[in-house]
């Protein structure tokens, strides 16, 4: 049997190499590269330009927490958003008990999930919300417009 050393390299033709030792000068060279695939989310943004909160529909696998509480004696249903920083109201809440709070003007800039535009606030609240016959004290920020009420991770947890 010929010994390895006497064998002609098929790219090079030289002897005592093979095509696939790194040796080899008429060897491909292999790189690996890894491509990192964009991991920014893709948000939607909803096509009426006056819609400014709106929340993402999940998939079928996850579930939006929800609860009731109750705001000066009316039943509310929130979504608990843990990355929402402050309570959010809708107009027709707020106008559900405005005879039992006042509202109060605000500076205040709050933005929706995913946009740059800010939300029409009417103004905020101080109310006492009760869930599960716990009774906490909190601020709601009233939205003008059509959307679902939001309880901040911290008024949740609370």
């Amino acid at each position: 049997m010929p010994s390895k050393r006497l064998k002609k390299c098929r790219v090079c033709r030289k002897l005592g190499q093979f095509a696939k030792s790194k040796f080899c000068k008429g060897a491909p060279v292999v790189h690996n590269v890894i491509e990192e695939a964009d991991q920014s989310p893709q948000i939607s943004r909803p096509e009426d330009k006056d819609a400014s909160l709106y929340n993402i529909k999940p998939s079928s696998n996850i579930t939006i927490l929800k609860c009731n509480a109750s705001i000066e004696g009316v039943t509310v249903e929130f979504i608990v958003d843990a990355g929402a920083c402050d309570n959010v109201a809708s107009a027709a809440t707020y106008h559900r008990i405005a005879n039992t709070v006042e509202l109060l003007p605000t500076d205040k800039q709050l933005y929706g999930y995913g946009t740059e535009s800010k939300l029409n606030l009417l103004g905020y609240f101080k109310a006492n919300i009760s869930v599960n016959g716990k009774i906490i004290a909190s601020k709601f920020y009233v939205f003008n417009g059509s959307a679902r009420c939001l309880m901040s991770y911290k008024t949740a947890c609370n």
